[in-house]
């Protein structure tokens, strides 16, 4: 083991691999294990690795949630508010109508502003970066975005059937 470390690894010194201090702490933010010594000893070893699965299995089984109830979890969701840029809303501004009570009954709002984005998003090919831009602006749903997306909100705001 210490044979295939490189002779300016930090790590090592006149005793071999050795981990100065070390402190495990678990999904409580509570420190569970601890200590120091080498790595080299495997009954050190053991004891890290013990502390650290036991750490682990702690976790369980954890809700990440999926805010936009898309199906996808957040962590793996490359637009996890896909819920605020819903088709044609790329700016994701709503309101609160009236007679909104909770947030529950807000309603997303459509307007020149969400074309001019979609406009510089097409132009600019900001889709490539933002999943969420990609998301809201393929109003024809045909897998792209270009200027036919763009007549097309343009064209069902300014008739209101948007």
């Amino acid at each position: 083991m210490l044979e295939d470390l490189p002779d300016y690894f930090w790590m090592t010194n006149y005793f071999g691999l050795w981990i100065p201090s070390y402190f495990i702490i678990d999904q409580n933010i509570e420190i569970v294990g601890g200590g120091s010594g080498s790595l080299t000893d495997e009954g050190f070893f053991l004891e890290i690795t013990s502390t650290i699965e036991d750490a682990l299995e702690g976790l369980g089984n954890v809700d990440i949630g999926d805010d936009d109830n898309d199906g996808i979890e957040n962590t793996c969701d490359p637009c996890n508010f896909s819920n605020y840029y819903v088709q044609g809303n790329l700016d994701g501004s709503w309101i609160c109508p009236p007679g909104c009570d909770s947030q529950d009954d807000e309603i997303p709002t459509f307007d020149i502003y969400d074309v001019l984005m979609l406009s510089d998003v097409v132009e600019n090919e900001l889709y490539q970066t933002n999943e969420c831009f990609y998301e809201a602006g393929d109003i024809v749903a045909d897998g792209t975005l270009s200027l036919i997306d763009i007549i097309a909100l343009a064209s069902q705001i300014a008739e209101g059937t948007w």
